[in-house]
Parts: C-alpha cells; sequence; structure tokens
C-alpha cells in the first residue's frame, strides 16, 4: 500500500538553508548567512523556522523524515519526543551515536559510491513497513 509521508526536508541555497514540510510542500528559509534571528554557530536562524519544524513533526502519517538532523536539534530544539513509529533521519555522521543510542535504527551511510543504489535499498525497507 501507498505510504504516506511527513516531516521536514532540507535544501541548500547560496547563502543558507531552506526547509519544506513534506505534508503541506510549505517552505520556509530556515537559516541564512544573513541576519535573521539568532545565530547558531555560523548561521542566522528563524525562530519562526523552528515552530514550522516542530509543526511538520507533529503532522501524522506512516513514515516521518527529518533531513537533516544536526547541532540546531542537539543544543537548541527539543524534537526527540516528536520522533515517533518509523522515520527516516538523516543525521550528520558524528551524530549518528547520540540518535542511534536512542531509537532501534538501521543505520546507512552514504558515500558518493552508494548513494544511488542506497535509494532502492531504503526504499525496499519502506515497502516492507507494516
Amino acid at each position: 500500500s501507498e505510504k504516506k509521508f511527513y516531516g521536514i526536508l532540507s535544501e541548500r541555497f547560496e547563502k543558507g538553508y531552506f526547509i519544506q514540510d513534506l505534508k503541506t510542500e510549505e517552505k520556509m528559509i530556515l537559516c541564512s548567512e544573513e541576519c535573521i534571528g539568532f545565530k547558531f554557530r555560523k548561521y542566522y536562524f528563524d525562530p519562526e523556522a523552528l515552530e514550522f519544524i516542530r509543526k511538520s513533526l507533529e503532522r501524522t502519517g506512516d513514515i516521518l523524515v527529518y533531513d537533516e538532523i544536526g547541532y540546531l536539534e542537539m543544543e537548541k530544539i527539543d524534537i526527540w519526543d516528536l520522533l515517533q513509529g518509523n522515520a527516516l533521519l538523516i543525521v550528520r555522521k558524528d551524530l549518528v551515536p547520540f540518535v542511534s543510542s536512542r531509537f532501534r535504527a538501521e543505520i546507512f551511510e552514504v558515500t558518493k559510491e552508494n548513494r544511488e543504489d542506497l535509494v532502492n535499498v531504503i526504499l525496499e525497507r519502506i515497502r516492507i513497513i507494516e
């Protein structure tokens, strides 16, 4: 049966990152090198984007997608209670131990060599989820 995805996708642009709600397809700037909100590491983050993320994760569906969990989620926003059920989490390599210690996880490392094939492997795993 057709799986219903919900959650967040991120997309790089010249000066920062957009985020997109998978269910509504709404898009907004998460962070930028230009001053929009609070500074965290090298970017300025829009506080409204944090609420946007939370709302996206609170929607319903079969599989939650979160692209990409990074230092912001570790240090500034508490999203862990929202990551329930089946999920596809894209995580910075150095944060994998933290995330995998909290969830029963199958971990795939994405490389230039495997990135095309990995899509099919993950889609097959998703297909067998009931």
